[in-house]
């Protein structure tokens, strides 16, 4: 009887115990899948784990599969929606980011919150450009919601270019990104760091109908006010 009450307990301290492990391993996964951080699991000696056979699990934000902007990262022209700015003066970049958050609220549900969006434009004197404050990840794919099209970057933040239209509409858009040499940069026709609503100067812009959208290589007067959209992304 002893030997028999001895088996059965140790049968369920052994139950108790691939329980225990199983529960605090989902348990973890909830709690860290924030953090976007590896879990190696040694699985030459699997205890409670053992049934999974699993090697490694990485654990990341949104699930399993990585995504740095905290859900599906997210291109679209406000003018889309029917936003668009009275002039070139923006309010500066925060002005232009303020804006593309309002823009963003009219987008479908499931898109994330307003408040994660930037504006996809340039700034001379070191204020937004590829090295400085900087709105794209690397080596990442973004949807438009308007059309379900993606494109994505490289490793160094840029689109890759040429690709079929990631855009339904053809509208112009404000931009200040110099796009025809192999690295973006800033042009300087930004409308003075986009506060200005005179002209001179002049503001260069995207255009939402072309395959090199961020770059129309043209230019319009920063008192055009024919209303001109922007470029805004998920962050």
């Amino acid at each position: 009887m002893d030997q028999n009450y001895d088996r059965a307990k140790s049968e369920m301290q052994k139950k108790f115990s691939e329980y225990f492990s199983i529960s605090f391993f989902l348990l973890f996964f909830i709690l860290d899948c924030n953090n976007a951080k590896p879990i190696n699991i040694d699985t030459s000696s699997p205890v409670g784990l053992g049934a999974f056979a699993l090697e490694e699990i990485i654990v990341t934000q949104g699930g399993l599969a990585s995504s740095p902007c905290g859900g599906q990262c997210v291109i679209f022209a406000s003018s889309e929606y029917g936003s668009k700015t009275p002039s070139g003066n923006l309010g500066g970049i925060v002005g232009a980011d303020t804006f593309c958050q309002s823009a963003a609220s009219l987008l479908p549900s499931g898109f994330g919150d307003p408040s994660e969006y930037k504006a996809l434009i340039m700034s001379s004197g070191g204020i937004r450009d590829l090295t400085h404050d900087w709105v794209l990840h690397p080596n990442t794919t973004y949807l438009n919601p308007e059309n379900n099209n993606t494109i994505s970057t490289d490793s160094n933040a840029m689109f890759q270019f040429p690709i079929g239209n990631t855009f339904s509409s053809n509208t112009n858009v404000w931009s200040a990104i110099d796009a025809t040499g192999t690295t973006w940069v800033a042009s300087s026709d930004d409308c003075a760091n986009w506060t200005s609503s005179s002209f001179p100067p002049s503001g260069r812009t995207g255009w939402t109908g072309i395959v090199r959208f961020v770059d129309l290589q043209g230019n319009s007067s920063c008192n055009n006010f024919n209303s001109l959209g922007l470029f805004c992304v998920r962050f």
